[in-house]
């Protein structure tokens, strides 16, 4: 990142039972928090990204098909709020462009885990929810549905 490079982090899943719950496809969703707190920390600009399959023209691509790379206008970091606040606000930006997205191209997101808030075990959701401390109130600002729908926003 020093250098100017780029770091791609998975984040359409919760990984570590840390993640934000989001509204994603007209649902609540846990989604990793990371790429978030890392663009805070560090101050990287972050983009969401996607990736889906196009029919390639004549002599690109394997078996007639490529890889397309889609990525969402810069992040925006808000002025306001409490570092948790920020980090939720910029994951949900992160899962708005991932719906669009996944909407467009429902068949290229292969999600082998529960991501959805009501599919997840209830025991773990109130495991995590007594584990996660809560947000410091007097932390300053400046530091740290349906598939089907038309999409809001296409890559």
């Amino acid at each position: 990142m020093q250098r100017g490079d780029f770091v791609a982090l998975v984040a359409d899943r919760d990984l570590t039972r840390g993640g934000v719950e989001v509204d994603f496809c007209g649902l609540r969703a846990r989604m990793a928090k990371g790429p978030a707190v890392l663009a805070l920390q560090s101050g990287a600009p972050l983009f969401a990204a996607e990736i889906h399959y196009e029919r390639a023209q004549p002599g690109r691509g394997i078996n007639g098909y490529e890889v397309v790379v889609g990525f969402s206008e810069q992040i925006v970091v808000p002025e306001q709020g409490t570092t948790a606040q920020r980090v939720a606000a910029m994951t949900q930006a992160c899962a708005t462009f991932l719906e669009g997205a996944i909407r467009a191209h429902t068949e290229d997101w292969h999600m082998m885990q529960r991501v959805f808030v009501d599919d997840l075990d209830p025991a773990r959701v109130a495991r995590t929810a007594a584990e996660e401390p809560e947000p410091a109130s007097s932390e300053p600002a400046s530091s740290e549905a349906a598939l089907s729908a038309p999409p809001e926003a296409t890559p």
